[in-house]
């Protein structure tokens, strides 16, 4: 079994920052954003 990295985002109203912020963490292999606008 290989190790697996999941990144968590926790955003509140960061529409302008969201894509840079996912970009930064595809190397891992899952990325899990909660949203709240």
């Amino acid at each position: 079994m290989s190790d697996k990295l999941a990144a968590v985002i926790l955003a509140y109203n960061e529409e302008n920052h969201i894509q840079d912020c996912v970009r930064s963490v595809t190397w891992t292999d899952r990325v899990v954003m909660f949203a709240d606008t």
